[in-house]
C-alpha cells in the first residue's frame, strides 16, 4: 500500500462519519449488508489491474475466521464465474502451495485457513522459505488472491504480513446489542508512514450468514484430513531429530 493511503471501502462504522441519516439505521441490515460484496469487488479488480490482493482474517479460535472467509471466496467466485473448488484453494501448510504451483493450478484463490501452521511451518532462513518468500513477492504477477486466518499479527512472519491490502477482524466484542460475534467483523487499513511505522485504521464494519451445511461438512472433512497430514510428518521430523541427539550423545 501507498504511504497513507486507504483504499476504496465501502460502509463507513457511523461514530467516524456520523451523517443523520444513518445514525437512525446503525442496527439496520442493509448498513452492513453489502460489505463482503464490495470486497469481493475490490479483490478481482486489484487482480485484473496487475496489482497484489492479500486479505489478513484475524480473531480468536472460534470467532468465524474460517466461515467468514468461505462467504467472502463464494463472491469473489461468483464474481469470476468460477466453481467452487475447495481443495484447489485450502492451502493448510506452505508445502501445499508448492503442490498447487507444480499443478499450474488456474484457480486464483489460496486460502491459508490455519496461517500460523503455514508461515511457521517452514523456518523464513531455510532456503524453502526464502523461495516462498520470493513466491509472495511476486504473487501478483500470477493473479492469486491470498486469504490469510491468523490468531494475531504476532505470530506472523514479517515478510508475509507488509504485503497485506486489508484486515478483516471478527472481534471478541460487537457495538451491535443482542448480534453474535460470530456473525459481525471489522475491517481494517494498514498504513505506512514516512517514519516507516505500521497503523492500523478501522474503516468499516460488516456481518456475515453461516455458510451451507453441504460446504461446511465438507470444509471440516478437508480439515481433518490436513491436520492429520501435518501431525503425522510433525511427529516423524520430531522422532528423526530425537534420534539423532540420541546418537550424537553416545
Amino acid at each position: 500500500m501507498t504511504e497513507t493511503e486507504d483504499p476504496p471501502i465501502w460502509v463507513k462504522l457511523p461514530k467516524f462519519d456520523r451523517p443523520v441519516k444513518w445514525i437512525t439505521s446503525y442496527y439496520d441490515y442493509d448498513v452492513f449488508g453489502d460489505l463482503l460484496d464490495s470486497i469481493a469487488d475490490w479483490c478481482v479488480k486489484q487482480i485484473k489491474e496487475d496489482n497484489q490482493c492479500m486479505i489478513i482474517l484475524r480473531g480468536g479460535t472460534g470467532s468465524g475466521k474460517s466461515n467468514l472467509a468461505m462467504q467472502l471466496i463464494k463472491r469473489i467466485l461468483d464474481i469470476l464465474k468460477m466453481d467452487w473448488e475447495l481443495k484447489e484453494m485450502y492451502l493448510y501448510t506452505l508445502y501445499d502451495l508448492a503442490d498447487k504451483i507444480e499443478r499450474e493450478s488456474k484457480n486464483p484463490i489460496n486460502w491459508f485457513d490455519e496461517g500460523s501452521i503455514a508461515f511457521n511451518s517452514l523456518d523464513s532462513t531455510t532456503e524453502a522459505g526464502k523461495l516462498m518468500g520470493m513466491f509472495f513477492d511476486t504473487m501478483r504477477i500470477d493473479h492469486y488472491i491470498t486469504i490469510v486466518c491468523m490468531p494475531n499479527d504476532k505470530e506472523m512472519n514479517g515478510r508475509i504480513i507488509k504485503h497485506a491490502d486489508l484486515f478483516l477482524e471478527c472481534p471478541e466484542r460487537v457495538p451491535l446489542p443482542d448480534f453474535s460475534p460470530k456473525g459481525f467483523f471489522e475491517v481494517y487499513s494498514r498504513k505506512i508512514y514516512k517514519s516507516g511505522k505500521h497503523f492500523d485504521t478501522k474503516i468499516g464494519a460488516g456481518i456475515f450468514r453461516p455458510i451451507p451445511k453441504k460446504i461446511r461438512d465438507e470444509y471440516e472433512s478437508l480439515k481433518r484430513q490436513k491436520a492429520d497430514e501435518f501431525k503425522k510428518n510433525l511427529a516423524k521430523k520430531l522422532l528423526k531429530k530425537r534420534r539423532k541427539e540420541e546418537r550424537d550423545s553416545q
